[in-house]
């Protein structure tokens, strides 16, 4: 036995004892010690690039002036009746802050009464702001969070608690809860999809109950993952549900094409090493290009904490479920033998008559009967899908529907105005100790503060000035600490006891990530600051959220061309060493980069365009997410290689054998369309099942993979890969010879050389003059013999006329089906399950 997968399953059923309770093991301690506190060390979705101007601004605020948005709780306290000069509403507030300034963690308690100002308060004074900064990384601040909510559980007023940090934490429960969801709402409808699929109990469990352990052991392993590193809260959902969507997805290829050969006659020794193989060889690389892809997302992205995060672990779930898929299944395959077959609850589909083709093979035979016409139509819709891609507009991941926060940002945007909670955030650092308070530095605030203030896109500005708002320009431009008549402490919010840093909030009339705001942060950077007088020697920076929103996007765009490009040469390469073509790895990547168009399109139109918003459950943001395009790139690109090697290694197993294209592509499609449609259904439940959930960057995640998969697993698999490679012919097959010598051959054996302990190569090219030699599955003697209705005048006469007349074969020997036999082009008789045993008619010399 000289293949290796072939060599590694005989091993592992030898040692399957070993194998089941070495996994035992491990998942008892995943699931026992690690899995349970694995959300204790994940963070929000903070989009800070390390270095990055909003990341120095933000480190500037922090250090100096304790307001940066990533560490500050904001409380929100609104009355129907009294407003903030009612002297209930003032004990209401001042309550609020005592208590806040009690809880461990939570320090610099402003408030309208003490050093907030008018910023503070709402117009109609009916609402009011607390902000308190929390100590410790990301973690301890989203640990406070319930701390600061029991603690003002007190109040009277109606309050909720916002910011970054409170985000952070609700994101976290939300994640949990949606995970829960997809859980309750995905498993049952799991295990029946399944059941139709096996129609027996048995075989549907194992893909359900792998499946289930990837995610325990996925979300397990994020646990040391995040004591190592940062890791987002979207890891945790993510990775679970490729993980499981995966592991189902190889599980079922192999379940099937195992009990496919013991259907054959196989004994299940052989079925398995048979499987495992060729189905198990397919998952094998495909898996790999997953790793793959991930990880050199993760090495080009490693800065960004939430995309390294979720190719993270993904690449962690990929190598699990691939893990399961190679070891422990064949393992329990084994174990149970033919009783994989037991505990049916539907009868067994019906196998095709001898002579009978199936119906993907007649669709397939259908497609490459006029190839372009279907190569046309099936790209026309990809690229009616994609259309809405034109107007995409890329914005934050937003905050979970109905949580805490996100009512408290919501109260906020209303009796404040949208730009109130993330301003545009101006830090100005002078060399020297208070070098503030120079007539030229001050000159500077003045000009800047006037000039935003008058700028139509902005709802108001906070700074030094505005603070001193009594003094004349000349006063003002001239003031030192000791001449300023109240004491420089209450003015902590907009300059730093050194007086040498100094700050200004920005706050724009539209939200966030609004094309307004980011335009006026654009001229701030670009135009405003530099032209300002009096800043020439000093460190002018912009930040807040709209910043590091801008600075998250550059920084991940800026690179994505190249991951694009490493992504697609990698499963260029993948494809190329295994089809030993030029012509099918181009024509993947191609389809592919098609097909995530498509699937880009769709996302566009759901959450930008708020095309089904309300049956999905939520509030459309006019834009997508950020990182959900390179995300889906990725993860979609690699997924789509697990049913091109799967599809095209059993086209290329039937094309070495007869050497004919069409019938090759047909009869692959034949014995894999049903089981990709099935995988395909599947996960388009399992990622469907996450589109349910309050975080809407799992929702797009969630959607974007289901659309991609179908697509990809319709569209794609079963029109334009016959289409393409119908008009394409032998050269889907070729490649140059210099090439072939020095690139590595990942060839997949027949069944048939695999069960007899026979590995032989035949190249696709050499297959019509060298086909190999399957052994016989079937005993005894078969002899076809022309009876006299064909004669040999009829079998040399051109046919140019009229088709062909169906040939009558006399059949003696054992074989048990009919005396005679009729054969046509369009009806072949096959005697099996193998092409190598077709009789076809391909002229009237038979």
């Amino acid at each position: 036995m000289t293949d290796p997968f072939a060599r590694l399953t005989d091993q592992i059923i030898r040692f399957k004892w070993i194998v089941i309770g070495s996994w035992v093991a491990v998942i008892a301690v995943v699931a026992l010690l690690l899995a349970p506190h694995a959300t204790e060390v994940l963070q929000g979705g903070s989009l800070v690039i390390p270095g990055s101007e909003s990341d120095r601004a933000d480190g500037l605020l922090r250090t100096k002036l304790d307001a940066s948005s990533q560490n500050t709780a904001i409380v929100v306290i609104q009355s129907g009746d009294l407003t903030v000069d009612s002297p209930a509403f003032k004990a209401q507030v001042t309550q609020a802050a005592q208590l806040l300034g009690q809880v461990k963690g939570v320090h610099a308690v402003r408030t309208y009464y003490s050093g907030g100002g008018a910023a503070f308060a709402s117009r109609d004074g009916h609402t009011t702001l607390i902000t308190a900064s929390l100590e410790g990384d990301e973690q301890a601040q989203q640990a406070v969070i319930p701390d600061i909510r029991k603690a003002l559980a007190s109040l009277n007023l109606q309050h909720w608690v916002t910011g970054f940090a409170a985000a952070s934490y609700d994101s976290l429960g939300a994640s949990e809860e949606d995970a829960h969801l997809a859980e309750l709402i995905f498993l049952p409808v799991l295990f029946v999809l399944l059941l139709l699929v096996f129609r027996t109990l048995t075989a549907a469990l194992i893909p359900l109950a792998l499946g289930g352990l990837t995610v325990v052991l996925s979300q397990g392993l994020l646990y040391p993952l995040g004591i190592l590193i940062p890791t987002s809260v979207f890891a945790l959902n993510t990775g679970s549900m490729i993980g499981l969507g995966l592991c189902i997805d190889y599980s079922l290829i192999i379940v099937t094409r195992y009990r496919e050969e013991v259907l054959d006659g196989q004994t299940p020794h052989d079925a398995l090493l048979i499987a495992m193989a060729t189905a198990g060889r397919s998952i094998t690389y495909s898996g790999i290009t997953v790793i793959l892809a991930m990880s050199a997302m993760t090495a080009l992205l490693w800065p960004i904490v939430m995309v390294r995060s979720i190719s993270l672990s993904v690449a962690l779930a990929a190598v699990i479920a691939l893990a399961f898929a190679l070891t422990l299944l064949p393992a329990s395959l084994h174990l149970l033998g033919r009783h994989i077959e037991s505990l049916a609850v539907l009868p067994r589909a019906k196998r095709p008559k001898p002579g009978e083709l199936g119906f993907w093979y007649r669709l397939s035979d259908l497609i490459m009967a006029r190839p372009a016409v279907w190569l046309v139509a099936g790209l026309a819709i990809l690229v009616v899908l994609a259309a809405p891609l034109r107007t995409i507009v890329l914005g934050g991941p937003g905050i979970p529907a109905g949580v805490e926060s996100s009512n408290g940002a919501d109260t906020v945007s209303r009796a404040f105005g949208p730009g109130q909670l993330a301003p545009v955030q101006i830090v100005i650092q002078t060399s020297s100790q208070n070098g503030i308070w120079t007539p030229s530095m001050l000159g500077a605030i003045d000009d800047l503060t006037t000039e935003l203030a008058a700028d139509n896109r902005v709802a108001g500005v906070d700074s030094l000035r505005t603070a001193l708002n009594s003094q004349p320009r000349e006063a003002f431009t001239n003031l030192t600490p000791d001449k300023l008549g109240t004491a420089p402490g209450s003015l902590g919010n907009f300059v730093d006891a050194a007086g040498d840093t100094t700050t200004l909030f920005v706050y724009s009339k539209d939200r966030e990530f609004d094309a307004s705001t980011e335009s006026l942060l654009t001229d701030i950077r670009d135009r405003i600051l530099p032209s300002t007088a009096g800043l020439k020697n000093a460190k002018a920076l912009a930040g807040g959220e709209t910043a590091i929103f801008r600075d998250y996007e550059t920084g991940l765009y800026a690179r994505f061309p190249l991951i694009a490009a490493v992504v697609a040469a990698l499963i260029f390469v993948v494809l190329m060493m295994f089809f030993q073509s030029i012509f099918l790895p181009l024509k993947a990547v191609i389809l592919n980069l098609v097909s995530i168009a498509a699937t880009f399109g769709v996302l566009v139109a759901v959450f930008q365009y708020g095309w089904g918003a309300s049956l999905l459950g939520f509030t459309p943001l006019d834009r997508v997410s950020v990182i959900s395009p390179a995300i889906l790139y990725v993860v979609l690109f690699a997924l789509s290689t697990d049913y091109e090697v799967f599809m095209l290694s059993r086209v290329k197993e039937y094309y070495k054998q007869t050497g004919r294209n069409r019938e090759a592509v047909a009869a692959g499609l034949q014995h894999t369309a049903g089981v990709i449609t099935a995988a395909a259904i599947i996960l388009l439940g399992t990622f469907g099942s996450f589109a349910f959930g309050k975080t809407v960057v799992i929702k797009e995640l969630g959607i974007g993979l289901g659309v991609g998969v179908f697509v990809d697993s319709t569209i794609v698999r079963i029109i334009l890969v016959p289409a393409t490679m119908r008009l394409m012919g032998a050269a889907n097959w070729w490649i140059p010879g210099w090439l072939k010598r020095i690139l590595p051959d990942l060839h997949e054996e027949t069944g048939e050389a695999i069960a007899h302990g026979v590995v032989e190569v035949v190249e696709p090219g050499e297959a019509a003059a060298a086909a190999p030699k399957p052994q016989p599955r079937y005993s005894g003697t078969l002899t076809l013999s022309a009876l006299p209705a064909l004669a040999p005048a009829a079998a040399s006469a051109p046919t140019s006329a009229g088709p062909a007349a169906p040939a009558r074969l006399l059949v003696q020997g054992t074989w048990d089906g009919p005396s005679v036999i009729s054969l046509s082009p369009a009806r072949p008789l096959r005697i099996g399950r193998d092409v190598t045993n077709e009789l076809r008619l391909i002229d009237l010399h038979v």
